[in-house]
């Protein structure tokens, strides 16, 4: 089972870089013009995926989604509820370092400021009712 959740997060992982393809392909709205782009580059089984220096990266989804992942499993299974926010939002600021070349929302980026993981409930931060996006869901898409 741990073998298949891990073929799952990396799958997922290269699919997102394919589809992201560093920024390029994430706020294309016209499918065809990504179809002729494949199709120039020989199509998708031509396509090397690679997480190296100069390879395709990972959307700031997948950042934010493995910091979710990543804290998940560092928080004890006993640990009261406010300890595992605070492993997450410690995560979350910490991710905020990788997203040159990503485009997180500002909704995304003004929340990840305002937490303060070291502090006592310092993930508690204010609902943003004009926030919108569907990051909650990629974050947690693992679940």
């Amino acid at each position: 089972m741990k073998d298949r959740y891990v073929a799952c997060m990396v799958l997922g992982a290269a699919g997102d870089a394919l589809a992201f393809r560093n920024g390029e392909w994430e706020f294309q709205r016209d499918g065809t013009l990504i179809h002729q782009e494949l199709a120039r580059l020989r199509g998708i089984e031509n396509l090397e995926v690679s997480f190296a220096k100069n390879g395709l990266k990972v959307s700031d989804d997948t950042v934010m989604h493995n910091a979710t992942a990543k804290a998940l499993v560092a928080a004890p299974n006993d640990e009261p509820e406010d300890l595992v926010f605070r492993e997450i939002a410690k995560e979350y600021v910490a991710c905020m370092e990788d997203m040159d070349g990503r485009a997180p929302g500002i909704t995304c980026v003004r929340g990840a400021k305002m937490l303060r993981p070291l502090e006592p409930n310092g993930w508690v931060i204010p609902f943003d009712r004009a926030g919108g996006g569907c990051g909650g869901a990629m974050r947690y898409a693992f679940i």
